[in-house]
């Protein structure tokens, strides 16, 4: 025997609590493990006797205390038995789920296994034969538990140390998992993630994540290899059942003695229902019996005794389909999908007329993503037993896993329907559980979980469905501990571990977080969703480049199709679905890369709200695609489920004229969404700025969710003065307030109401400085309300509608002599309908939609007589095109309709093909008096074609006519194969564009492409004839090199080439010394750093040459001009994801340039030019709350 002293606790009842004091006592270690304890203190009465031996031996009586108040573990789940031995107590007791344990009480499990959740929230599994004591817990000091014998699996969240100690080495834990087993002589120990400092008195071995040791009696501990260190939790997995045992179809002479068994099973009575299976002579032990009780040994977690019945049943009748189809449950359990589609096929094909194979073979294709083919599978096991409950609860399931919201009905009827054939199957009120959170009813759902857990504390789907109750239910620390110990109910679950993960990022524990992601993907190397979630998780770690290859492995996961969708429908992650994966590549600098993949993806899925976000963020840069923006925007609306993302009341509004990176726009706060909703959770974000040149700004949104219903509403503003010349300030004021209600899960209805004011000068800048107006005054102020509906009939199908009135009010003023003063006001109403189907080889938007507009115009001048002299007056009718007559008043009217119909073929698989056509019905009354009527059809057609696995070929050839819309929006789709069809051109202006673009993924880390279209337009404008159409043309070409060669360095170089010309003919042209052609190359090029401390920095610059054609007898200059500007920044994001801070510089050196901005090329609100020959220094803040 070896004698060794070690510290012990004395435990007092003092004033109804516990305290412990330290003393000395002396563990004799050997065979048998001698105790001494001495307690006292009991509140109200003590019973102290003192015995004295011969040698001066004491010993303590005990004083007996009511049931501790500070319990320091809580049994959660118990299969077969657990028993209880009370401090000073000599007798064990058997201990039910509920029951809490104190300081100096010890636990052991005779049969089968039990789960602890420690007051630390640690969770514990423990094998048969286990046996442990509680001997210390402090709320801000190490813990110590001593495993006297047995395997006992460990999943320790706390930032306190556990200490493990066992008679032959002791385990020092910081927040882990791992699995420890002790026997006879030896102690062995394998760690899945963390650190365990081992330590006895031959030495000292740390062990992390991936490695085990063992220590023999007499030694140190030591390193041990182990192909398959997994394997050693199989006891603790969870086997899906695959029998009722109710409908369970027994027979020979021995099926009341099976039948027995089964109804002991059913009441959770395993050790009951095995004892009464051991009665069958082992003569008479069939196929079917063997079957039978391995199916009850795997669902306590038996795997070698269940294997070996598994064998004998084969051995006995090699062609036995649920012998085959419990094999087949076992492979998947431990991650071996292949093997375990395999096994349930053969199942099948030796049992076609047994619904247990079946059902197996539906676990397996759900496995495999075969989600359909799984529901087929569940259905023909129903219609084989229509008494199976099991069957039935397990087509409610699938109906779940198809991922449509209108199937929730039918999952609550088959689930009901299970739970009326066997209310004491846990899975049938599980599936319900499910159905009722995916119909947002949220207590019936915590009910019916609460249910399966009374029935079957083992299964963890049901631990999760509480936990995501309970999340829902804004509690987001209860909800955790409930996944956390279905986590630990079965070890081996990706998905868990997913969710797990989710659960500590939201708690914005990040670490925990990553360790539970690792998990899943070593778990199950062929689920997109662990990757998804990491990159959503490092890009707000400051890890974009890591973020950027998570979410490229994700998508290669899903065939090479953006991950938007989760597994289950539950899983309305509103990350997902927000601007995260625009915000990676905008945070790399990588823009055109996220609108490729945000093209293809809308191609494949073209209601993802996701993909129409992503869009709507990768062309906020881009001043021409601004309706191209909102409308991506309204689209992300209409389609989104229940949420709450908070919309910076400025997005939904085009050509704010902020400059670019200048203000509070940035689409950065929506990287603070959260994984999961929580209700009566309220939500704040906070954005400012503040810099040079007088500029100031700021956005605070608020969001908060209730039952069925979302709720947000924020407020913006926005100033600037730069000084490089007079008159170029501008002033904006937004609000906006949005409701989104789910009537039924396949219907969704929003309303918003939206309000702006702006203030501007003259914002143009043309190529000449000396050409602007210093006295120029311009006033905008709009309401604007939306209604939107989203209603899902089937699984394939989407009905959008859009209703948007618009109440706008516009002036200039232009100081004379002449004085001009014009006002503008247009009420405007539109509506639209979008029917959206999809399948894996065909999808297609048909739709359409109609608007009216009354306009009413005036303009007055003073100090000259009527007429003007002949120039395009700069101010025009809201809904019409642009006006070169001078008129007193008008009241121009405006009406459209329109059709579309775009089909996306993907066939053959490495191909896409766009096709369909447009209708437009356009009667355009002008400010002359005159009506501009006529019909088109306008046909389109695309190409993207998936060249090489590295390589991506788009062609496009559209035809468009730009018709008024209503706050510049439509859900129409903006683009083909890529090729955007919206610009902000007059209304009426008739185009025609051809594309060609080649995408390439040279390496893991480097991306290039180019781009080029070429457009053909006529534009119109009111002249003394009324309408005419001038010619025009536009070229843009785009290249770009993206390369990430360090996990912290990301660079990119992009080319545009870009020229503009119209005829000179064109009445635009003589005002205001307009361009007839402009040419303009500009080469951008950056350098970003990243650290995952949180810092970051960029620099970059902007090489631009250009070349500007005036009338040849304009009173102004054009040439040619080039400049290189140098742009800079520097930045840290918050610790906890609090938030983000940066300082920026736009053109460093304060270099001055003559530029001709796109106003030119525009037509409507001016827009914010590229480039300023100012300095521009501002820091901004975003804070989340």
């Amino acid at each position: 025997m070896v004698l060794r002293q070690e510290s012990v606790e004395r435990i007092c009842v003092k004033d109804g609590r516990r305290t412990l004091s330290k003393k000395k006592s002396r563990h004799w270690k050997g065979n048998a493990l001698i105790k001494e304890r001495a307690w006292g203190c009991l509140k109200g009465a003590f019973l102290f006797v003192a015995i004295s031996v011969g040698g001066g031996l004491v010993n303590a009586a005990l004083a007996f205390a009511t049931p501790c108040e500070e319990w320091v573990a809580k049994l959660v789940s118990v299969e077969g038995m657990i028993e209880t031995r009370s401090v000073g107590e000599a007798s064990w007791e058997k201990s039910e789920t509920g029951d809490t344990y104190c300081l100096g009480d010890t636990v052991r499990v005779p049969q089968w296994r039990a789960a602890l959740v420690l007051k630390n929230e640690t969770v514990i599994r423990l094998d048969a034969g286990s046996e442990l004591t509680f001997t210390e817990f402090k709320e801000e000091k190490p813990s110590w538990i001593e495993l006297l014998k047995g395997m006992v699996h460990f999943l320790s969240r706390t930032p306190q140390r556990l200490t493990i100690t066992t008679p032959f080495v002791n385990g020092t834990v910081e927040g882990t998992e791992f699995l420890i087993r002790v026997k006879e002589n030896e102690a062995q120990l394998w760690v899945s993630e963390g650190r365990v400092l081992l330590d006895n008195e031959l030495g000292m071995l740390p062990v992390v994540g991936g490695q085990s040791a063992v220590t023999h009696k007499g030694e140190a501990p030591q390193r041990v290899i182990v192909v398959r260190p997994r394997d050693a939790v199989q006891w603790a997995l969870y086997y899906p059942p695959l029998f009722d045992y109710r409908a369970a179809q027994l027979s020979g002479p021995d099926a009341p003695t099976l039948l027995k068994a089964t109804q002991r099973y059913e009441e959770g009575e395993v050790s009951e229902a095995l004892s009464q299976l051991d009665t069958v002579p082992p003569a008479r032990r069939d196929v079917q019996y063997f079957n039978l009780r391995a199916s009850m040994l795997l669902s306590i977690g038996r795997v070698d005794q269940a294997q070996a019945d598994i064998a004998e049943a084969l051995n006995r009748d090699t062609d036995n389909g649920v012998a085959l189809a419990l094999s087949s449950v076992m492979a998947l359990v431990n991650n071996d999908t292949q093997e375990a589609l395999r096994l349930a096929h053969q199942a099948v094909e030796r049992a076609p007329d047994s619904s247990i194979p079946h059902v197996a073979l539906s676990y397996a294709q759900q496995a495999t993503f075969q989600i359909v083919d799984a529901s087929a599978s569940a259905q023909e096991a129903t219609r084989l037993a229509p008494e199976d409950a099991l069957a039935r609860a397990r087509m409610a399931e699938l109906w779940l896993a198809l991922g449509y919201s209108g199937y929730a009905g039918r999952a609550i009827e088959a689930a009901e329907q299970a739970v009326e054939l066997n209310a004491k199957l846990s899975r049938s009120h599980t599936i319900l559980g499910f159905a009722h959170l995916g119909t947002l009813e949220i207590e019936k759902a915590a009910t019916d979980f609460q249910r399966a857990l009374a029935l079957d504390q083992a299964d963890p789907l049901p631990r999760l469905g509480l936990g995501l109750a309970k999340i829902r239910h804004n509690d987001l620390e209860a909800g955790r501990r409930e996944i956390e110990t279905a986590t630990a109910l079965d070890p081996n679950n990706s998905i868990l571990r997913s969710y797990l993960g989710k659960s500590y990022f939201e708690e914005k524990r990040d670490g925990l977080a990553e360790t539970q992601y690792d998990m899943a993907k070593e778990l199950d190397p062929h689920d997109p969703t662990p990757w998804f979630y990491d990159a959503i998780r490092k890009q707000l770690h400051n890890q974009p480049i890591d973020a950027f290859h998570d979410l490229q492995e994700s998508i290669r996961l899903n065939d090479n199709r953006a991950v938007y969708r989760g597994r289950l429908l539950l899983d309305e992650d509103v990350a997902a679905r927000g601007a995260t994966v625009g915000r990676i590549f905008d945070n790399l600098g990588f823009e055109q890369r996220g609108r490729v993949e945000g093209w293809y993806s809308l191609s494949r899925d073209p209601a993802s709200p996701m993909a129409h976000r992503l869009l709507s963020d990768m062309y906020s840069v881009l001043p021409r695609f601004q309706i191209s923006r909102v409308s991506e925007l309204l689209q992300t609306q209409l389609l989104q489920p229940l949420n709450t993302n908070n919309l910076q009341p400025q997005l939904p509004f085009s050509n704010l004229q902020i400059f670019e990176g200048a203000g509070p726009s940035t689409f950065s706060l929506n990287e603070f969404n959260p994984m999961f909703m929580r209700e009566g959770h309220p939500r704040l974000l906070v954005n400012t700025i503040g810099g040079n040149n007088e500029t100031y700004g700021g956005s605070v949104v608020g969001s908060i969710l209730h039952g069925p219903m979302s709720l947000s509403g924020g407020a913006f503003r926005y100033w600037s003065e730069p000084d490089f010349r007079d008159n170029f300030d501008v002033q904006h004021t937004a609000y906006n307030v949005f409701a989104q209600v789910a009537f039924l899960p396949q219907l969704n209805v929003q309303a918003e109401y939206r309000y702006r004011k702006s203030e501007f000068g003259d914002l143009v800048l043309n190529f000449d400085p000396k050409n602007f107006n210093a006295t120029e005054n311009n006033t905008i102020d709009e309401n604007i309300a939306r209604v939107g509906v989203r209603f899902t009939p089937g699984p394939h199908s989407d009905i959008i509608g859009s209703y948007i009135y618009s109440q706008r009010e516009q002036s200039t003023f232009v100081p004379g002599p002449p004085s001009i003063f014009g006002t503008a006001e247009a009420k405007a109403n539109q509506v639209e309908g979008q029917y959206l189907f999809r399948s894996e080889i065909v999808n297609a938007q048909i739709g359409g939609g109609y608007t009216h507009v009354d306009n009413n115009n005036d303009i007055k001048a003073q100090g000259t007589p009527i007429p003007l002299p002949p120039f395009c007056f700069p101010f025009s009718p809201i809904y019409s095109p642009p006006s070169c007559l001078f008129q007193d008043k008008a009241r121009p009217k405006t009406k459209n309709a329109n059709g579309y119909v775009y089909v996306n073929v993907h066939w053959p698989p490495q191909i896409t093909w766009t096709g369909g056509f447009a209708y437009e019905s356009i009667n355009d009354q002008s400010i002359a008096g005159d009506s501009n009527k006529y019909d088109r059809v306008l046909p389109k057609a695309g190409m993207q074609w998936n060249l090489t696995d590295w390589a991506r070929l788009r062609l496009s050839y559209v035809q468009t006519v730009k018709r008024p819309l209503v706050a510049n929006q439509t859900i129409e789709p903006t683009q083909v194969a890529g090729f955007n069809q919206l610009f902000d051109d007059a209304n009426g202006t008739i185009a025609e564009q051809e594309g060609v673009a080649l995408d390439l993924t040279l390496t893991d880390d480097l991306y290039a492409g180019f781009q080029l279209a070429h457009r053909e337009l006529k534009w119109p404008v009111t002249n003394t004839t009324g309408f005419a159409f001038y010619d025009r043309r536009e070229d843009r070409a785009l290249g770009y090199v993206y390369w990430a060669p360090h996990p912290q360095l990301a660079f990119k170089v992009e080319g545009t080439y870009e020229r503009f010309k119209r005829t000179a003919s064109d009445p635009t042209s003589t005002s205001g010394g307009q361009p007839i052609e402009q040419a303009t190359v500009a080469v951008p090029l950056s350098a970003r750093f990243f650290h995952p401390s949180g810092f970051f920095a960029g620099v970059g610059g902007s090489f631009v040459w250009q070349k500007v054609d005036l009338l040849p007898d304009a009173p102004f200059d054009d040439g040619t001009d080039k400049f290189f500007l140098v742009d800079a920044n520097v930045g840290y994001r918050l610790p906890k994801r609090f938030g983000i801070f940066s300082l920026e510089v736009r053109n460093l050196f304060d270099t001055s340039f003559h530029y001709q901005d796109l106003n030119a090329q525009t037509a409507g609100d001016p827009v914010a030019s590229a480039f300023l020959p100012t300095r521009m220094v501002f820091a901004r803040l975003t804070l989340s709350f």
